[in-house]
């Protein structure tokens, strides 16, 4: 269409020249930038600079009647110029030198974010960003202990619809993670690559299939009264599939088994700024070492975030840990995060920090007591 118009306007041009007797009565000229240039000759020019377009007031006028004509509805690039105004034409040419082009003109973007692009703090889960992690994790049990640093890497794509999570941990440890099949006598050597290595690498897949408005609006701090027929709250509903892979080099920090953990949240997002997620995970394994014991069991947890203002934001997560391999349930975990923002950086991005210590509830408790934490860079 936009092609058509200006070949439109260049034969009006033309047929004006050619019938129109009589010398211009005001000469305009206009400095206008194009992709391609018409030097002196008519041919384009190959470099892309300012030209002077040479136009007469009679000229623009039978371009305008054309173009009227041809468009009697839409807005004419050249609405309004065939009308007797005495004013100078260039004071009543449009403001967007592209729309007489006809070249690419600036478009008005589609929103790309989901949730407010401003917000850099980590408080909601639901908000896919592109961020680089260095954390670390300390667990203690008993006389037992185990350090887990690592980098994780999250790549939104879609429009923040997806992410993918890719998480390369390393574990240092004495027995906390020693398996029931070594605890049975079946794995009883203990080399130097079962204390420090690499561990079970990890890939997830997460995908926002609903987002409503009201979920929008609250994350933007838009807490007004709800338009009619909008709910209170903001709904948001997330799918995760988590793979693990036994990368780990001895039996002590890994699984040695091929690990799928599905999983499905719910975000519920309220006017006073606090946004809870119910989720639960079910874990198990599908392949791997025949002498490990199966792996078979649940996540089931809550979380609650606020931010506290523009630079720091805060947590709880509560969870319950069932193992169906065992037919028994597991403990409770309870772990709360205090995030930080430290700097913003020049392409929009950020550099932030968190801490988030935890215990372990129940006879069966993975660990005692947790302490995490991490610098991380993000939307980059």
């Amino acid at each position: 269409m936009r092609l058509f118009r200006a070949a439109t306007i260049v034969v009006s041009l033309f047929a004006s020249a050619c019938s129109i007797g009589g010398g211009p009565s005001s000469v305009s000229w206009e400095r206008v930038d194009r992709g391609l240039p018409i030097d002196a000759g008519g041919v384009a020019a190959a470099d892309d600079h300012p030209v002077d377009l040479f136009l007469t007031e009679r000229d623009v006028r039978a371009a305008a009647v054309a173009s009227e004509r041809i468009y009697p509805e839409t807005a004419s690039p050249f609405r309004g110029l065939a009308t007797n105004d005495p004013s100078p034409v260039e004071s009543r040419l449009p403001a967007d030198p592209a729309r007489i082009q006809g070249s690419t003109a600036t478009q008005p973007t589609h929103e790309r974010t989901l949730f407010d692009s401003a917000d850099r703090t980590d408080v909601n889960p639901f908000h896919y960003t592109r961020e680089a992690e260095l954390f670390g994790e300390f667990f203690h049990k008993g006389g037992d202990w185990a350090f887990v640093p690592g980098i994780r890497y999250y790549q939104p794509f879609e429009d923040e619809h997806m992410r993918l999570r890719v998480e390369v941990p390393f574990v240092a440890t004495d027995s906390l993670f020693r398996s029931s099949a070594a605890a049975d006598g079946k794995l009883t050597e203990t080399s130097d690559n079962d204390k420090f290595g690499i561990g079970d690498v990890s890939a997830r897949f997460d995908f926002l299939p609903f987002v409503d408005e009201r979920a929008k609006e609250l994350d933007r701090g838009a807490a007004s009264r709800p338009a009619s027929g909008e709910g209170d709250v903001g709904i948001a509903t997330e799918v995760q599939v988590e793979l693990w892979v036994p990368t780990a080099p001895g039996h002590r920090i890994g699984s040695e088994k091929w690990v799928l953990g599905p999983a499905f949240g719910l975000g519920l997002f309220l006017e006073n700024g606090w946004i809870v997620s119910p989720r639960y995970q079910h874990v198990f394994s599908f392949a791997g070492n025949d002498d490990r014991e199966d792996i078979h069991e649940g996540r089931l947890e809550a979380y609650f975030g606020k931010k506290l203002d523009d630079d720091q934001w805060v947590s709880v997560d509560p969870a319950w840990l069932p193992n169906y391999e065992d037919h028994q349930y597991s403990g409770t975990t309870i772990q709360a995060t205090y995030g930080r923002v430290f700097s913003r950086l020049d392409n929009g991005g950020v550099v932030r920090g968190y801490v988030k210590p935890g215990i372990g509830l129940g006879g069966d408790r993975p660990y005692g007591w947790l302490l995490e934490f991490g610098v991380q860079i993000a939307g980059f």
